[in-house]
């Protein structure tokens, strides 16, 4: 089975596209919304704080801010990124876990992520 993350904005159109996706079962999408620095943002907290837009910040300007406070030093393509976070592996994926079924509950994806699944994954292949 091949696996191949890719970063995409507009996560709504992109889970429509894989649905029509043929063969069937081949692609699957992992989610972190509203963006993939939700799921480093996990690395250092718990929050299932929904991140909205202002007229002043997107919705993943939002989220930068919060994950600066940890890692002022954060740029999108950060080549460091998993390497520095990695002894914050399992925080992560339990914060994942949590605020995914918070997402469940409430009916919203708004933080939610899966990246936990990929790793989760990945670190069973390695087994």
């Amino acid at each position: 089975m091949l696996r191949c993350v890719v970063i995409v904005e507009q996560i709504h159109r992109a889970l429509s596209a894989l649905a029509s996706a043929s063969p069937q079962d081949t692609f699957f999408a992992i989610p972190s919304v509203p963006s993939f620095e939700y799921w480093i943002l996990l690395h250092f907290e718990y929050t299932t704080q929904p991140f909205t837009a202002t007229p002043k910040a997107s919705v993943g300007q939002q989220v930068l801010r919060n994950l600066k406070v940890y890692m002022p030093h954060y740029e999108k393509g950060l080549k460091t990124v998993f390497q520095e976070l990695i002894d914050q592996i399992d925080f992560a994926i339990n914060n994942a876990r949590r605020a995914l079924e918070e997402s469940e509950r409430t009916g919203s994806d708004n933080p939610s992520t899966y990246v936990h699944e990929l790793v989760c994954c990945l670190r069973d292949l390695k087994k």
